[in-house]
């Protein structure tokens, strides 16, 4: 199922953690921007997962850049190691039923 809202939206979410902030940037069409990101082993999780499914991610301190893949996503190599972060593997699981076939 293809839902086409017909609409462009853009702007700013601001956001407690880096997890969720992760996982909706890289879903996203185009660039965003995560300003002052939580940097620990949760979001860092975060990050290897949407990198295994096709984002890229730029981490630098302070600002994390990503490029969304537009709901696009690539099959892993491999399996995805989530840590133990619980958010990351809720979103990355929701995530992957977006995969084809």
């Amino acid at each position: 199922m293809i839902v086409d809202v017909g609409y462009k939206s853009e702007g700013m979410i601001a956001l407690e953690s880096g997890d969720p902030a992760v996982a909706l940037a890289s879903l996203a069409t185009g660039d965003s921007d995560i300003m002052q990101p939580l940097d620990s082993a949760d979001t860092r999780s975060a990050v290897k997962c949407y990198l295994a499914l096709g984002a890229a991610i730029d981490c630098k301190p302070g600002l994390w850049r990503v490029k969304g893949t537009g709901g696009r996503l690539q099959a892993p190599d491999g399996v995805i190691d989530v840590g133990n972060s619980g958010t990351t593997l809720r979103f990355a699981a929701g995530s992957a039923a977006l995969l084809a076939g």
